[in-house]
């Protein structure tokens, strides 16, 4: 080989080498300019998703505030029904009383001896 021949090889080989690692620096940059572009992707999803999740919070909890106002009304009504229920009950019971009263004390005297009847006999058993 001769002297010009290998200096040519030589120079052949920098510029081979130089070309590489130009290449290499592309790559780099073309990778990082893509995963700068997934890493933002990544992120505005995450933002929305966030907004999902926080959005079907907002409307569990109104309908849950909206489902219990809905039961406690009902229960307020249902006690209330109730309560007129025990009073119209109860004012039967006097106007009852009032108007036969041998008759409701032999009544509630018999219903005091099957209750003391049966208390008596569960505690021998």
């Amino acid at each position: 080989m001769s002297a010009g021949n290998g200096r040519g090889h030589n120079r052949a080989l920098r510029n081979t080498g130089a070309d590489l690692a130009d290449a290499a620096t592309e790559m780099k940059d073309e990778a990082m300019s893509s995963i700068g572009t997934m890493a933002e992707a990544c992120q505005t999803q995450a933002a929305h998703m966030a907004d999902s999740v926080r959005d079907i919070g907002m409307k569990a909890g109104k309908a849950a505030r909206e489902s219990f106002e809905q039961v406690r009304q009902a229960a307020g009504s249902y006690m209330e029904t109730g309560r007129e229920k025990a009073m119209e009950l109860e004012h039967t019971f006097e106007d009852q009383i009032k108007s036969r009263p041998l008759q409701s004390l032999l009544i509630a005297a018999g219903v005091g001896f099957a209750i003391g009847f049966l208390m008596t006999r569960s505690n021998h058993a």
